[in-house]
């Protein structure tokens, strides 16, 4: 049986190899924002980012179940440091891939725009 410290350190090592394969953590974290399916047609690097953070997530849930606690999310993880309460200062909550109030406003950062781009003329 593994403890707490064993997942914990099988965590890390799958978000670091998936940080090492593709350096885009917005771009991952975006990602995961959607829907399964459309995840899973994502290829390349970022689609093998996506399997190994996917595969942390599956462990984290796990884990908080089994020792019935809380974890940091796989964007939390990796490279650099990540102050304890960012997410929450940010997007007014600790956890993006649970909250939706969260996640909204996370991906509201970004400005993203599905409108036309440019002077072209209405149709």
């Amino acid at each position: 049986m593994l403890g707490l410290d064993e997942l914990e350190r099988i965590r890390e090592g799958l978000c670091i190899n998936a940080e090492m394969l593709d350096k885009n953590k917005d771009v991952h974290t975006l990602l995961r924002l959607s829907q399964g399916k459309f995840r899973q047609n994502v290829k390349g690097r970022i689609g093998g980012s996506l399997v190994l953070l996917t595969m942390a997530e599956v462990i984290r849930r796990a884990t908080e179940k089994a020792f019935n606690l809380e974890l940091c999310e796989e964007d939390e993880l990796g490279f650099g440091m990540t102050p304890l309460d960012m997410k929450e200062y940010l997007y007014g909550e600790k956890r993006l891939l649970e909250s939706r109030g969260g996640a909204l406003q996370y991906i509201r950062t970004f400005e993203l725009d599905f409108g036309t781009h440019g002077s072209l003329p209405p149709f």
